[in-house]
């Protein structure tokens, strides 16, 4: 399986982990009172750690944005050079692209996908 075909799957497959189904979803991103405009990590989950990574952009996902980042010294916290993470619904990226930022992650969908779920509290 090719990296970008890995990343497709892993896309759709946490797509139908995060999001309802096709009814459902339109209701919850209708039920959003507020929207959180992620800028970074301030507020890691116990026990995440926290990198950093540079934004290279935000593509729509479901009800929120799927962020494609690049991760500065990947070795150091064991993770891939290039990782994508899912903002939880209600949650739109601030920032602009090439801006770092401080992140904390929850372990990858599969190995292969290099897709993530962010671990930060809004």
């Amino acid at each position: 399986m090719t990296a970008v075909a890995s990343t497709a799957f892993g896309a759709t497959a946490l797509a139908v982990l995060l999001l309802p189904t096709p009814a459902a979803a339109v209701d919850q991103c209708m039920e959003c009172r507020a929207v959180a405009r992620f800028r970074g990590c301030d507020k890691p989950m116990a026990g995440k750690p926290v990198f950093q990574v540079r934004v290279q952009r935000a593509d729509e996902f479901g009800c929120s944005q799927l962020l494609s980042l690049d991760v500065i010294h990947p070795a150091e916290v064991g993770l891939p050079a290039r990782i994508q993470v899912a903002l939880r619904a209600c949650a739109v990226w601030a920032g602009q692209r090439g801006d770092v930022i401080d992140l904390a992650v929850e372990e990858p969908l599969s190995l292969q996908s290099g897709l993530y779920t962010l671990a930060c509290g809004h």
